[in-house]
């Protein structure tokens, strides 16, 4: 029996058991991606067919082993060394320093969580960065930990060894000093890095934190990045709230641009720095506001490693071209279906050689050509993703995604004079392209263009409220129109804008 044979009351039963036990959210849109995690466990359990393992999960209690590899299956392991630079610069040029200065001497433990850490790459990144910044620091001064629902990542994450791709976002002198090479040709994370982390096995969705039991308690940052967006609503709230209880008074809750939403995290202190939008827990008798405010450090001469900065604000990453898709033949179609499927499960690598093994990109298909770029740029291959991109507008001249995604690209390799030329061809073209003026106005805003940027910002919002509220926005990083709505509005009343 295939897919087909399944009842919707079974598929409804199943994604609200995903919730409850969970906290993720799989609704009708994203059928897909939970039929391949049913395929798999049919193979590791030895069901029948995929109506009788559906049967099985919604009929009777979860064993551990069954629950385990329905986790393993459902969570997302795309992560790398040094992501969302902007937060990390925010992390160790405003955040640590004014930790540090609270509590000067006699400094307590300095503590971190890494919620949803996946394999391990956020959690080492940001002991690599104190112990760079701050030598003094390591081994009793500070503890991070890092949870997540996966127990294969974890034990991926404990063993402290990567490929070459977890360090797409690494600087080289760091990777030298804090990494060694293995005999099969990886790079194992150095004992003093290692010994500043630990590692353990946590759903988000369990009311067993904040507790002293589950090391999770008085925490001084939380980074939650890339973890709620797939959570479901009602689990939302709550993981939020026991997130804000975790935090001590004065800790900070850091998430991914995408999950920046002013009315999720009222509770908290909103705070815009330097590219990134942070959430604050208030201290002790201060008021707790959602109104944003801007906190503004003097200028200082940092230590901090090169890493990329993203423009402020945070900007969504692609957008999917307008135009209709090409009529390909059936191979073609198997290799194009086949290429989004790994691109939206972050098997960007994967996604890249395919389709550049294959007639799509070779004869030019502007569909093809579309997805390699956007596999390219979320591997970290700008200067390939460049490239492609070019090919795909030599191609198809009145693309404006095509200038959307060379302007992104463009961004990323800090060459924002060209970005910004693109970006206006792009809106030269279709004129009603809200992403792009979003995009146009972050470029504006850090280059001190002001007026620009109110105008760009403006034009977005005006396109925006004219499209349906709960309507998502494709390739925003998982943005709906209220949510983006909301973040540009946070900005220009950070930036006095409005």
């Amino acid at each position: 029996m295939g897919f087909e044979d399944v009842q919707s009351a079974h598929w409804s039963k199943l994604s609200d058991l995903i919730g409850e036990r969970f906290g993720l959210s799989f609704p009708a849109e994203r059928r897909d991606q939970l039929q391949r995690c049913i395929v798999a466990l049919c193979k590791a359990f030895d069901f029948a067919d995929v109506a009788a393992c559906i049967e099985r999960l919604v009929s009777a209690p979860l064993t551990e082993p069954l629950a385990q590899a329905l986790a393993a299956e459902l969570t997302v392991g795309e992560t790398y060394f040094f992501r969302e630079p902007a937060a990390l610069a925010a992390f160790v040029d405003k955040i640590v320093p004014e930790l540090i200065g609270v509590r000067s001497e006699g400094m307590q433990q300095l503590r971190i969580l890494s919620a949803g850490c996946c394999t391990g790459e956020e959690a080492y990144s940001l002991a690599i960065l104190l112990h760079q910044r701050w030598p003094e620091l390591a081994g009793a001064d500070v503890r991070i930990l890092g949870v997540d629902l996966n127990a294969s990542f974890l034990e991926q994450a404990k063993a402290g060894i990567y490929r070459e791709w977890s360090f797409r976002a690494t600087p080289k002198e760091l990777k030298q000093r804090y990494f060694s090479r293995t005999r099969d040709g990886r790079y194992r994370v150095v004992p003093e890095i290692r010994r500043m982390v630990r590692f353990e096995q946590l759903n988000l969705a369990d009311e067993t934190y904040p507790s002293t039991g589950s090391g999770i308690y008085a925490m001084d940052v939380i980074f939650c990045r890339n973890v709620l967006m797939y959570f479901a609503p009602a689990q939302l709230r709550r993981a939020i709230g026991r997130l804000h209880a975790a935090l001590t008074d004065g800790g900070w809750l850091i998430v991914s641009p995408s999950e920046a939403s002013a009315s999720l995290f009222a509770q908290f202190v909103h705070v815009y720095s330097a590219g990134a939008i942070l959430f604050r827990r208030a201290r002790s008798g201060a008021p707790c506001v959602p109104a944003p405010r801007v906190q503004r450090s003097p200028p200082t001469q940092s230590n901090s490693p090169k890493l990329r900065e993203s423009s402020a604000p945070p900007q969504p990453p692609f957008r999917r071209a307008a135009s209709s898709r090409p009529r390909v033949r059936a191979r073609g179609r198997d290799v194009l279906a086949h290429a989004e499927s790994l691109i939206s499960r972050a098997c960007y690598a994967e996604a890249a050689e395919l389709l550049q093994s294959s007639d799509a990109t070779r004869s030019s298909d502007k569909r093809g050509l579309e997805l390699l770029v956007r596999a390219l740029a979320n591997l970290g291959s700008l200067d390939e993703a460049e490239v492609w991109c070019n090919r795909w507008i030599e191609s198809d001249k009145l693309n404006a995604s095509a200038r959307y995604m060379r302007a992104v690209v463009l961004v990323e390799l800090d060459r924002r004079a060209e970005a910004r030329a693109a970006l206006q061809h792009a809106l030269y073209l279709e004129p009603g392209f809200e992403l792009a003026h979003f995009t146009l106005g972050n470029l504006a805003l850090r280059d001190g263009e002001r007026e620009l940027a109110r105008r760009s910002f403006e034009n977005a919002l005006t396109l925006l409220r004219n499209r349906e509220r709960d309507e998502r926005l494709e390739d925003s990083g998982g943005m709906v129109v209220r949510e983006m709505v909301e973040l540009i509005g946070f900005v220009m009343q950070a930036e006095h804008m409005t």
